[in-house]
């Protein structure tokens, strides 16, 4: 349905209720500073619209949300490499490696990503899903008139 859509109470059925699959990476919060696990890489607070108590957290983004160029200076940036585009009528399915993980990004237009290359991968912060260690939703992107 429209709101599990929205409000997945967890990583689990966010990963199904999103087609290609939600992509995932780790944060790590400690005495206020955040951290990407994988990446081991400071992340600005500044980034990110909301505040988390100390713990793991993983965080979320659709695969529409990714932006392979900066929409403006608001985004968070990804450092990726791509593996394969798989063109689909108007759209791009951009496969994409972060630090290990294997991730996905609708671009629109037909575009060809040549294996291996190096490119940054943006989402602005208010698409951003966060889930707490156990998996649990602990905060929502901004709500959009979004069609689902």
């Amino acid at each position: 349905t429209a709101q599990v859509y929205r409000n997945p109470e967890s990583e689990q059925c966010a990963r199904l209720f999103s087609d290609p699959p939600m992509n995932f990476a780790g944060l790590s919060v400690k005495a206020g500073q955040y951290r990407w696990q994988h990446a081991d890489a400071p992340v600005a607070t500044s980034e990110f619209e909301f505040t988390l108590p100390d713990g793991d957290y993983s965080i979320g983004f659709r695969p529409h949300h990714g932006y392979v160029a900066n929409k403006d200076e608001a985004t968070i940036a990804f450092p990726c490499t791509a593996k394969v585009s798989e063109v689909t009528g108007s759209e791009t399915f951009l496969h994409l490696n972060y630090v290990g993980r294997d991730w996905v990004c609708v671009v629109h237009g037909v575009h060809s990503f040549e294996q291996g290359t190096s490119l940054t991968l943006n989402v602005e912060p208010q698409h951003l899903f966060v889930f707490d260690g156990a998996g649990r939703l602990v905060e929502t992107p901004v709500q959009s008139q979004e069609a689902v």
